[in-house]
């Protein structure tokens, strides 16, 4: 019975754990479009009433990157599980065609002589967040939701080149919130 016990609650933590799993609602499939010859972060800001209306091709978010590298969309965040092979970047030339991007780096970069050496440009994990804009001032405080990757090269990434910020550029662009979040009537 004591060696029954243990396998047991084992077994029951795995299934309530892969049943949880299952459960999760599946976000929706993601194309990115980004200026040829374009490499920085780039942000998608969600949310946002002035935005850009919400696209999509097929079953796929498409957001098209501006040459500033922050796109503000309408489309609210894309909550739930999203697997990378859901997520596809482009190049898009100015004639409209599409170049895809087809290098991951999902890791940490080590800082190796062979990395430093690598001139293909990678599509770098990201990540989610939130951002309080206007706190010193509490008329005009938001928080709004974002989503950034890294498009650059190995190179780039190791010298600390790319260098856009959204805090940067909020300090010197209007927030993008909502009247209700802003506390106006």
């Amino acid at each position: 019975m004591k060696i029954l016990l243990p396998r047991i609650l084992i077994v029951l933590l795995l299934s309530i754990s892969l049943h949880a799993c299952a459960d999760r609602k599946k976000a929706e499939p993601e194309i990115y479009l980004i200026p040829t010859g374009y490499e920085d972060s780039f942000f998608v800001v969600f949310d946002v009433s002035t935005g850009g209306k919400p696209d999509h091709e097929g079953k796929s978010r498409v957001y098209t990157i501006p040459v500033n590298g922050i796109l503000e969309t309408q489309f609210p965040f894309n909550d739930g599980r999203l697997v990378s092979t859901d997520i596809k970047f482009f190049f898009l030339n100015k004639n409209g065609s599409r170049i895809p991007i087809t290098n991951r780096w999902l890791g940490s970069l080590p800082d190796t002589p062979e990395n430093r050496a690598d001139s293909k440009t990678y599509i770098f994990s990201g990540g989610v967040g939130t951002l309080g804009l206007g706190m010193s001032n509490s008329k005009n405080k938001c928080t709004i939701s974002f989503s950034y990757y890294i498009v650059s090269t190995k190179s780039r990434v190791l010298k600390g080149l790319n260098k856009l910020k959204l805090s940067d550029y909020y300090s010197k662009h209007p927030y993008p919130c909502s009247r209700k979040q802003s506390g106006a009537n």
